[in-house]
Order: C-alpha cells, then structure tokens, then sequence
C-alpha cells in the first residue's frame, strides 16, 4: 500500500478486495501485527498463464498479419 507509483491506498485497496472475491490472493500474517502480505493462488497463477498465452497469439497475429 506504501507504493504510491501504484496508484491511491484507495485503488489498492479495491484491487486486493477484488482478487480476494476471485480467489486470486491469499492474505498471510506477518510477523508484523497489522501487516498482511498477500500471495498468490493456484487460481490466479492459471488464470496469469492463461492470459499471457492468449497476449503472446495476439502479438504473432499482429506481426504477420
């Protein structure tokens, strides 16, 4: 939340409670008391590749065509 390059701790905020309603993320204590550091699930890392195949079809049929 302290990467401000990232855009508002509002912003942030909505995006984590987002992947979090997709099961993207996991929220894990730290050692910390209030700090949580997030990770990611299967889920997400499924749904990443997927996303990344489909981006790189995109590109090659962007090139050739």
């Amino acid at each position: 939340m302290g990467k401000r390059e990232l855009g508002s701790s509002a912003i942030l905020h909505s995006c984590l409670v987002s992947m979090l309603g997709k099961g993207w993320i996991l929220l894990e204590d730290t050692e910390g008391d209030q700090l949580k550091q997030p990770g990611l699930t299967t889920a997400a890392l499924i749904y990443f590749a997927k996303l990344s195949r489909l981006m790189v079809q995109t590109v090659k049929k962007l090139e050739l065509g």
